[in-house]
């Protein structure tokens, strides 16, 4: 009998049978036509089974491609403990573990290098049409969430290294953080930080106001300085943002791997921070710096939300954090690259109609007075305070979109007393010598090239997809050359020749980048 679904479980719908949805005279042969069918001229390192039924799928699938990991998503827990094959990771609605959590476990590690394959059992998904619709939905989220993180990976690996490279060689000055136990607001670029600045100013001297770079200008407009700067981005457009936080003097809190210009790195009191790149590590050790430890996070307000918490006891405001339009306004005014509507402007292209035609492209979705954009909306979900610190994170604005933060505002965030934390200079260090830091960095990426070698060649012996740190290397220094490699480890292919080859780039390109002598 079949089921449907009730509660988790499935319940019995009559006259159907696991075997009923295989062939009775030859499942096996049945099976290998519709997966030669599916992955003709694909060499997957993952494989999805969707409603594989007694899952002869599994078992060709095992027999051509032997190395990869195979999943069966089942829609129904009728085929619980009689499915042929013995699936790398199985889920059913009888699962113990979630079914996201199934996904993300299969695509970690990197195994997702090798590509990716879905194939569906026709006659258990048309039974099962909701349970088979919900296992697609789950997995295409995942696999979108994955994808965009190999892909941010692979765009920014060598960006990120060449960032660190100029960062521990045009540091100047530092900074540092007191640990405080009073209230921190952090200034987000979002167009209701406008309304949030006369609360601000009204308990200025008793909280510590941190500002993400693109916000900065707003806010002193508004005639209110930041203790510090918060910036994260490694992209070129981030020398912009923090003009106005370098020529207002404002120290800066950003890690090796985001961009700033050599002046503004020379000129500005830093705070390193070390998100856990191993760029960023290797860049401030050979600097000679202190750092803070902090999330990635995905975004400026991310990291600057959890060195926030990490740095007070007391309550933390996003303020200004909407991730919407409100409007036509995309963020607080005034704001670095609002000139180039303004530059930009014909006499047939007026500014307003660019910027229209930007807000209605980006945020198509109205609600309200705000615009909203499917982005920014799935973004949302990924900033949050850990559940012990969530009591502690208030955010302020009537942006439509739900973040899972507690809204609020500055009297949430001022009860009790304490003193927030102070940023100051670090006066009277010794800072190595260029030449000492570019030594320093080369031997470093020369240690990282002999692991990373190490790495790839115990992934090769043993089958397995190369560790994130080996990845992060080859994509940075070598990218086309590393790709077969990367590739063929994630399927359990991949050959001592691709790792040497791999490795010889690497470490070209490493000496390029330091301008140091070979590894």
């Amino acid at each position: 009998m079949a089921s449907g679904n009730v509660d988790g479980r499935t319940a019995p719908i009559a006259d159907s049978t696991p075997s009923s949805f295989h062939s009775r005279y030859d499942p096996v042969r049945e099976a290998a036509r519709h997966v030669d069918a599916v992955l003709a001229g694909k060499r997957p390192s993952v494989i999805f089974i969707i409603g594989g039924g007694l899952n002869y799928i599994g078992s060709v699938a095992a027999e051509r491609f032997p190395k990869a990991t195979r999943v069966s998503l089942q829609p129904s827990d009728i085929f619980d403990g009689k499915e042929l094959d013995s699936p790398s990771l199985r889920w059913s609605p009888s699962s113990g573990s979630s079914l996201y959590a199934t996904i993300s476990m299969a695509v970690a590690d990197n195994r997702l290098a090798g590509g990716v394959a879905i194939v569906e059992w026709p006659p258990v998904v048309a039974r099962f049409e909701a349970g088979s619709e919900r296992i697609r939905r789950v997995l295409r989220d995942v696999l979108e969430t994955a994808s965009a993180d190999s892909a941010t990976t692979g765009f920014w690996a060598s960006r990120w290294l060449r960032n660190s490279v100029r960062f521990a060689i045009a540091v100047s000055g530092e900074a540092a953080v007191a640990r405080g136990d009073g209230p921190i607001v952090v200034a987000c670029a979002g167009p209701s930080l406008e309304s949030s600045l006369p609360g601000i100013r009204r308990v200025r001297a008793d909280i510590a106001l941190w500002a993400l770079a693109s916000a900065v200008p707003a806010l002193l407009k508004g005639g209110l300085r930041p203790d510090m700067t918060v910036s994260t981005d490694p992209g070129f457009w981030n020398g912009s943002h923090l003009r106005a936080s370098r020529d207002a003097g404002i120290p800066i809190a950003m890690p090796p791997s985001a961009f700033a210009s050599g002046e503004t790195l020379s000129s500005s009191d830093v705070l390193s921070l070390d998100t856990g790149l191993c760029f960023e590590r290797i860049a401030i050790d050979a600097a000679g710096l202190s750092s803070e430890r902090t999330s990635p996070a995905g975004s400026a307000a991310g990291s600057a939300l959890a060195l926030a918490l990490r740095l007070t006891s007391g309550r933390v405001l996003l303020a200004g954090y909407d991730l919407a339009a409100l409007g036509l306004q995309e963020h607080c005014r005034p704001y670095s690259f609002d000139v180039l509507d303004e530059t930009s402007e014909a006499r047939l292209s007026p500014a307003l109609s660019a910027r229209t035609a930007r807000v209605l492209t980006g945020y198509p979705e109205p609600s309200g007075p705000w615009r909203r954009s499917r982005a920014f909306s799935a973004y949302a979900a990924t900033i949050r305070a850990s559940p012990e610190d969530e009591d502690r994170v208030f955010r302020s604005g009537t942006s439509p979109i739900e973040t899972g933060m507690r809204r609020g505002g500055i009297d949430d965030i001022m009860g009790g007393s304490g003193e927030p934390p102070v940023c100051m200079p670090l006066a009277g260090r010794r800072r190595r010598t260029e030449a000492d830091t570019r030594a320093a960095m080369r031997d470093a990426l020369c240690a990282l090239a002999d692991r990373s070698l190490y790495a790839s060649l115990a992934a090769i012996k043993e089958g397995t997809p190369l560790p994130y740190e080996a990845t992060l290397f080859y994509k940075a220094l070598a990218p086309k050359t590393a790709a077969p490699l990367i590739a063929d480890a994630a399927r359990g292919q991949s050959t001592v020749a691709a790792a040497a080859a791999a490795d010889a780039a690497a470490r070209e390109a490493a000496l390029a980048v330091t301008l140091g002598e070979a590894c």
